[in-house]
Formats: structure tokens, sequence, C-alpha cells
């Protein structure tokens, strides 16, 4: 084996290890934030708080995220043939654009807050957090247009760096925000005899985070572009178009190229709105309705959706390889690439999502107080969806690198239509509540990945193999977790939870890895090109199974 080789195999390059490191930070900041805010504001805060939230994160791919992605088309085509006053011109014209939207969105979220929280979502205390959030999206548009205008330059670091801005200052913003607000609401609550003032109070707090953190990315963003001035000026004198574009034209071209991004981000990132609407709205009234979403949204959401996503980040490095060799028509080794990509996935994700479902409820125990075995009972059941979404995502990757955005939109369309009506009928239908929509999202995210990886087979006329990918790997970690719930059986009732779970996923894990290598799961090739392959590698030899 070539030190080249190794190298490449085991993929630790600087750029890429640090958007990893990054993006694994933004997650676990998040997963913090969340955990933190129940202790500051309850689960009842949480729950106005989630409204708030996620009309933030749908508002910002449909409007932020497409604008970013078809800023950053325009001016990179524009670049790489020297029209660079043309470039200053979509940079220009697209500011004007993101301002006009921002202000758009913020006087109709502060004018029309109450009927939307009361007449669509049917949680009418929320719309204190969302008056509070509404202002962030003049920020987040212009955010957007200096992400795509870098973007287009050939750099993704302003982005990067300007989302852990984002994402720091969304929790210190609105852990304080939500602490000293929810000290005035208690004394509110006392006033009007309502104890549901403090938590809507607490919540309207946290939501000061999304103002705070556009204004500060905003501003760390146009600092960068007051730096790189003078070379943008340079590039200026350089330029060798003949006619300038109008801002017509420009426009027209964003609404183009941004709406497919906008559908996008509407089909992908609404499924926890939806849900809200749909549980507030269907479901029978009880007492703990409002909590209950509250522990649905910030602990079962919250752990399967940062488990997922960390896994995601460590898989998804090969997608643009294997884009590449696409473009060059490698399909034989597309499709070898693939296999790898699937098998090491599975490796990663599958006992993931055993030692989540089994220790679910030692973890909810060692992080809150109470009763947590309902939330534990969701999470368990949840993690199912770990899987599907992870496997999802990664073919809408590869679909979306190779401008087959038709088809992911179908696939997401026919997935969330699935997924309302299901989830409609048993939320009527049954008392089944937020365990619906928990089989909602695993029937959803198992639809879109059928969809998309029978897609991906007709794109590459990819065949899986089953054996040796997934059903050896399912195997391994199945009896990884048998041994490790008996274990469990013991430590936990001579030292307690938290020791036992901080003690057996890492026997659970080691057991795990030595099966894969006895039964020969991990090959020595795909050892060298996985994330963290020297491990198999140094445990075959010392088991002497190289």
């Amino acid at each position: 084996m070539s030190r080249r080789k190794r190298v490449s195999g085991e993929g630790l390059d600087l750029k890429r290890d640090s958007f990893v490191l990054i993006t694994i930070m933004a997650y676990v900041i998040s997963l913090i934030y969340r955990i933190v805010l129940i202790y500051i504001i309850g689960e009842d805060g949480v729950a106005y708080f989630s409204i708030a939230n996620e009309t933030y994160i749908i508002l910002s791919f449909v409007l932020s995220y497409a604008f970013s992605e078809s800023v950053s088309a325009l001016i990179r085509y524009r670049m790489k043939r020297g029209q660079y006053r043309n470039a200053e011109r979509v940079l220009h014209v697209s500011q004007i654009i993101a301002i006009i939207t921002g202000l758009v969105c913020t006087l109709l979220l502060l004018l029309l807050n109450r009927f939307f929280v009361e007449k669509i979502v049917n949680l009418p205390m929320s719309s204190l957090p969302v008056k509070m959030m509404a202002p962030a999206f003049v920020f987040v548009m212009l955010n957007g247009v200096y992400k795509g205008y870098f973007q287009g330059n050939g750099s993704k670091v302003p982005s990067i760096y300007s989302k852990v801005i984002e994402t720091a200052v969304i929790f210190a913003g609105g852990c304080l925000g939500a602490y000293f607000s929810f000290r005035y609401g208690q004394k509110v609550s006392a006033l009007l005899q309502n104890p549901q003032y403090a938590p809507a109070y607490g919540a309207m707090g946290a939501s000061i985070g999304f103002t705070v953190a556009g204004l500060l990315s905003l501003l760390y963003m146009m600092f960068l572009h007051l730096m790189y001035k003078r070379k943008y000026y340079r590039q200026l004198l350089q330029d060798n178009a003949k006619n300038l574009d109008s801002k017509s034209h420009i426009v027209r071209l964003l609404i183009r190229m941004g709406l497919p991004f906008a559908v996008y981000g509407v089909a992908f990132h609404c499924i926890p709105f939806l849900d809200a609407c749909l549980f507030f709205k269907l479901s029978p009234d009880y007492v703990q309705k409002i909590t209950d979403w509250g522990n649905y949204y910030g602990k079962q959401i919250t752990v399967c959706g940062i488990l997922g996503g960390l896994v995601l980040v460590l898989c998804i490095s090969p997608v643009k390889r294997i884009v590449q060799m696409a473009e060059h028509e490698e399909y034989r080794a597309v499709r070898d690439k693939i296999g790898l990509l699937i098998h090491q996935t599975a490796i990663f994700i599958v006992p993931t999502t055993i030692f989540t479902a089994l220790f679910a409820e030692h973890f909810l125990d060692s992080v809150f107080k109470g009763s947590n075995m309902q939330t534990a009972k969701w999470i368990s059941w949840g993690s199912i969806s770990m899987v599907l979404y992870v496997f999802a995502f990664l073919f809408i990757s590869i679909l979306m690198r190779l401008r087959k955005m038709r088809h992911i939109l179908a696939c997401g369309a026919i997935s969330l239509v699935i997924h309302v009506l299901i989830t409609a009928i048993l939320l009527l239908k049954s008392n089944m509540n937020i365990m619906a929509l928990v089989l909602g999202n695993i029937l959803f995210y198992g639809v879109l990945m059928v969809l998309c990886f029978w897609v991906l087979q007709r794109t590459f006329q990819y065949r899986q193999e089953w054996i040796h990918s997934i059903a050896f790997t399912i195997v391994s970690a199945a009896v990884a977790g048998i041994i490790v719930m008996l274990l469990d059986k013991v430590l936990a009732g001579a030292f307690g939870s938290l020791v036992s779970m901080l003690v057996c996923i890492p026997i659970g894990i080691v057991v795990y890895m030595i099966l894969l290598v006895v039964t020969r799961s991990v090959t020595s090739h795909e050892a060298e090109e996985m994330i963290g392959g020297w491990i198999f590698q140094a445990l075959a030899g010392l088991l002497h199974f190289l």
C-alpha cells in the first residue's frame, strides 16, 4: 500500500476536517441549547419556542438558502468568464431584493402573527416568540447574499464561520434572553393568574437570539467584503464583458434559479412545523398536550436529529468524489464508490440507532429530572428514522450535485403527501398523539429513502449487495446490542443508569468492531477508504484477521 493511498484513503485533508469539525460543533451547540432551554423555560416554553424556531428555519431555507444558491451560481458563471462588473451588479441587485424581501417578511410576521399562531398552528401563546423573531429576516436575507457572493468567488470559509457565529450567538443570546424574560413572565403569570405566561415570555426571550445572531453574522460578512474590496476593484479593471446585464434580467434569473431551492426548502424542512399544526389541530385536547409537544420537540427530535446529523457529516465526504467520477462517465467506479458509501454509512448509523434505542431512558434520566419513560419510548422508536434520514439525504446530496432537482422534488412531494395523510389519520382515528408523529416521520424518511435510492439505481444501473454491506452489519450491531443490554441490567441496578451507560456504550462499540472484523464485514480496501478505517486495520492485525 503506497503512502499516498494511505493518506487519500483516510481522507484527512485540512479543508474537509475543518468543515467536519465546525459542523459537528454547530450540531452539538444546537443540542446543548435545547437542553438548556428546557431547564430555563420548561417543556411548555420549548413548545412555544418551537413555532418561532421552525418558522425561522423554513423561511431561512426558502428565502435565504435559495437566494444564496442562485446568487452563487450567477456570480460563479460571470467570474469564470471575466465579467467582473456583471458579478458586482448581481451583488448590488441582490442586496436590494434581500432588503425588500426581509422587510416584507418582518412586517407580515409582526402584523399577522396572531392570525398565524391561532388559525394555522392553534397555539396562541407562541405569538410572543414569533413576534420577537420577526426582525431577523432582514439580516438573514443579506447574509444569504454575501454567502452566495463569496461562494461564487470560490470560497466557502466565510459561510462556514458565519454559521459558527450564528449558532454561538443564538445559544448565548437565546439563553440570556430566555432567563430574564422567564423571570419577568413569572410576575405576569402571578398578576394574570395564568401560569402559561412565564414559559411564553421565556420563549420570547429565547427568540431574541435569532435577531442578534443575524445582525452579528451580517456584520462579519460585511467586514470580510470590505477587506477584499481592493481585490475586487483590481478585478473590475480587468473586466472583459461587452454588455452589462440589466437589473430586470438579473431579477428574473435569481427567481428562476432560486425557485427550485425554495421548493426544496419547503419539502424537506417543514416536517416539524407541519407536525405541530397537525398535532395541535387534530389530536384530542388533554392537560399535557403542550408539555408533550415540548418534550417531543426538545428531546426526541433533538436527540435523533443531532445523532443522525453527526453520522451524516462523517459519511458525506465521498459524495463529491462520486459526482466527479460520474461527470467523467466512470460509471463502474461510481457504482463501486456508492457501494462503499452505503456500507460505510451503515457501519456508523446502525449501531448508533441500536444504542440510542437501548440507552434513551438512561440518557434522559441523566440529563433531565422526573419520569422520562414516555419520552424515551418516542426516542427509541424515533431512532429508526435516523437510519432512514441519513441514507435519504446521502442519496439526495448525490442527486442534487448531479442537478436532478426535479427528481428530488418529486420524491419529496410524494413522501410529504404520504406523511401528512397518514399522520392526520393516526391523530384523528387513534389516541396515539405524539406517537403518531413519530411513526409519520419514520414513514416520511422511509418513503423518501426508497424513492431516492430507486432514482440513483436507475441513473447508474446500480445493484446493491445486501449480505456483506447490510445484513452482516445489522447482525453484528444487534449482537453487540444484546450483550450490552444484558450487561446494563447488571450495572444499572448496582451503579446507576449514568455509570452503566458510560461503561456499556464503549464496550458495545468494541464488541461491534470486533464482530465486524471477525465476520470480515470490513475489507482491507474499505478500511483504507473510510474515516477511522485505520482502527479496523489495527484491530484486524491484533486479532490476526488481516
